[in-house]
């Protein structure tokens, strides 16, 4: 039998949706987290509960069907999720819908603020920020240039693509607060710490993407925008196993490992730049 919607909502609560970059992900662990204190709880009892016919929830969750906006917000309702849930939720419904490109990113950009609002405490808001914005990582790295200074109109004037002042002002002000830079008396500047850069468990998977999403997009502009000679850019595609996948996965592991070991024994460095490995599908897997 359904349960009383007091108790879906009381389960649902304790998993928030921000953290869930797909709802049929989300959908999915409310509905076991449900049957784990009733056992007798099943997908016909979670669609009743959801407002929905008594199929539709395993068929949405499997993904034979979509959610439309009007019935994910009859879901958030059912579920009592707060305002700015029920937006992340249509947010993410949005984004599964996206026909191209630029609908993906609108969907991610809604997606993304709206999980600021939950964030926990005001450093991961920073540390989020930090991410937001490709140019602060390179900026950190320029920073460790010889011939580098922390003059914002140097800055601006050596970084590619070209940055505001505005913009590299901000930069340095957010770099400085979360403790990556501070002023070097030797070197009598701003100069990169030894703090380790990592995210909290509630920004490390939206800040991540959201860094990914704009190296994808400044690769793309490199190709009009950066002379040949200056570039490194090639692709191939190939028919594989799952086994030979995986091993190719693992050898991006590696060959990101030897990057960074590589750089870390570099003495002298003179420019900033860009590895991007991407590895997806271009088939659907077949069953044999």
């Amino acid at each position: 039998m359904a349960v009383p919607l007091s108790k879906l909502r009381d389960v649902a609560k304790r998993h928030l949706i921000t953290d869930f970059d797909d709802y049929r992900t989300y959908l999915e662990t409310v509905y076991h987290s449900v049957k784990d204190v009733t056992s007798t709880y099943s997908y016909a009892h979670f669609s009743v509960n959801l407002g929905l016919s008594s199929t539709n929830a395993h068929a949405i969750i499997a993904g034979h069907r979509n959610l439309s906006l009007k019935t994910g917000q009859r879901i958030a309702e059912s579920l009592g999720l707060s305002e700015s849930h029920k937006k992340y939720l249509l947010a993410l419904i949005k984004n599964a819908h996206a026909k191209t490109s630029a609908d993906g990113d609108a969907a991610f950009k809604e997606k993304l603020n709206l999980a600021k609002t939950n964030l926990p405490t005001k450093l991961d808001e920073s540390r989020l920020r930090f991410f937001e914005a490709w140019h602060n990582s390179a900026i950190l790295e320029l920073l460790r240039l010889d011939g580098a200074t922390d003059s914002a109109s140097w800055i601006a004037d050596n970084i590619r693509p070209k940055l505001s002042l505005p913009k590299v002002k901000q930069s340095l002000r957010l770099l400085t607060e979360l403790g990556y830079v501070a002023f070097d008396t030797k070197r009598g500047r701003l100069y990169p710490t030894e703090v380790s850069i990592t995210t909290g468990d509630h920004v490390e998977r939206l800040a991540v993407i959201s860094f990914h999403r704009q190296m994808l997009d400044l690769a793309k502009s490199a190709m009009d925008q950066i002379p040949a000679e200056e570039r490194d850019i090639g692709a191939v595609t190939l028919a594989v196993s799952q086994n030979l996948r995986e091993q190719f996965t693992r050898e991006f592991i590696e060959l990101r490992r030897r990057f960074l070991k590589l750089a870390e024994s570099e003495t002298d460095p003179d420019e900033i730049i860009q590895i991007n490995l991407q590895l997806f599908p271009l088939s659907r897997r077949q069953t044999k």
